[in-house]
C-alpha cells in the first residue's frame, strides 16, 4: 500500500473537470517522491466512493498504509493540493 493520494471524481462533473490540469501538474512536480497518485471514478467504484463516504467531488485524499491521513474537497488553489504530500513526509 505505502502512501498514496487518490482523486475521487465522476464522469459529468465540471468541478473534478476544472481542477484537471491542476492535478496533473501536481501529479508530474511530485514524480520520486514514492507517492501514487490515482484517479478514482465514483460510479465505476461506489465500494470506495462508499468506503471513504465521499459526499462531493472533486475530493482528494491522502493516505498512509490504508489509512486516511488528510482530505480537500472541491476546487482548490494548485498550491492548496501541496498539503497533501506535506501530510505524508
Amino acid at each position: 500500500m505505502g502512501k498514496e493520494i487518490i482523486k475521487f471524481e465522476g464522469n459529468n462533473c465540471g468541478a473534478c473537470r476544472a481542477m484537471e490540469p491542476a492535478w496533473k501538474r501536481f501529479k508530474e512536480k511530485n514524480v520520486g517522491l514514492g507517492i501514487e497518485f490515482k484517479n478514482i471514478n465514483v460510479t465505476e467504484h461506489m465500494e470506495l466512493t462508499s468506503q471513504f463516504e465521499i459526499q462531493a467531488i472533486p475530493t482528494f485524499i491522502s493516505l498512509e498504509e490504508g489509512e486516511e491521513v488528510e482530505r480537500i474537497v472541491g476546487i482548490i488553489p494548485e498550491n492548496s493540493l501541496q498539503k497533501l504530500i506535506n501530510s505524508l513526509i
